[in-house]
């Protein structure tokens, strides 16, 4: 059951992703939620859209060509690209994931990326300046004052983790709390477990209903959450937090599946990735047999 409330051959596997640059990934998602914010005013008269492969006409002034999603079609929330940043864009996406890693290619990539950003955003060259050269895109949590036990069990389960910008994964406690989602611009809610929406007048939600038991099918919502992140994510360039009763399976198990999908990792290199914001994460077996299902259904 899902339940939506809208205020409205197999391939080997490759490296884990302890080897890939988690801050090159987080690079990836601030880069596609800077161009979501410029779109309004943008100028370029061809346009396309990431990770995908099939192009069409639109016939509008500033619109073009536009890639199809990976399903064949736009999906909710697919971003529109200026062309001249497209490729540049893509080719550090797969420098950042693909193996074997060379951090030399990595660099080049993420050059030529910042040279092609400000030609296309000359209005923005401060903003385009720190998205290259950041250090870091994803806050930690804060632990100061608190007490070491309590960072290391109730907290970590309490907290709320981000996974990569914008995107958070967390148990029912931090969904909550008004204030906090509000603080990290959280504007949409992800829920797995069969509970009503807390803020319905605040927030947006989507609700799967899903069961935390090895032999149960959660892949069924792998598309429609995918598509509720993707739309918060970079539609709304907001926050979603996706979370479930403790934050340990379910949710994991979600945000790894849109992780593999948007940057085509592979389940375990998701899956760690998770794991290194929020320690606890620790989808059962029958969900992970799944994502790696569904990884190889994407041609990952």
């Amino acid at each position: 059951m899902v339940k939506t409330t809208v205020n409205v051959q197999k391939k080997a596997e490759r490296p884990a992703c302890g080897v890939l640059p988690s801050t090159e990934l987080e690079r990836v998602f601030a880069v596609l939620r800077f161009i979501s914010q410029q779109l309004e005013s943008s100028t370029s008269s061809t346009v396309v859209a990431l990770g995908n492969n099939e192009s069409r006409a639109v016939s509008t002034d500033t619109m073009t060509t536009v890639l199809k999603a990976n399903t064949g079609r736009r999906s909710a929330g697919s971003l529109i690209i200026p062309e001249s940043v497209e490729k540049p864009l893509e080719t550090f996406r797969m420098a950042v994931t693909n193996f074997p890693l060379q951090m030399e290619a990595v660099q080049a990539a993420r050059e030529t990326l910042h040279e092609a950003l400000r030609d296309a955003y000359p209005a923005s060259l401060d903003e385009v300046d720190r998205l290259c050269h950041c250090a870091t895109f994803v806050a930690r949590a804060a632990t100061k004052n608190v007490p070491r036990l309590l960072v290391q069990d109730v907290y970590a389960l309490q907290a709320m983790h981000e996974v990569v910008p914008g995107l958070y994964v967390g148990s029912y406690h931090p969904a909550s709390d008004k204030a906090l989602l509000h603080r990290q611009n959280v504007t949409h809610v992800l829920c797995c477990i069969d509970v009503p929406p807390r803020f319905p007048t605040e927030f947006t939600y989507l609700t799967v209903c899903a069961q935390d038991s090895p032999d149960y099918n959660i892949s069924r919502f792998f598309q429609q959450t995918y598509e509720f992140i993707e739309t918060a994510l970079i539609q709304h360039h907001s926050g979603v937090l996706v979370h479930c009763g403790a934050g340990i399976s379910r949710a994991p198990t979600i945000t790894a599946a849109y992780l593999i999908k948007k940057l085509r990792l592979t389940a375990v290199a998701a899956l760690e990735l998770i794991q290194r914001r929020r320690h606890v994460a620790s989808p059962n077996i029958g969900f992970r047999q799944q994502l790696r299902v569904y990884q190889e259904k994407l041609g990952i």
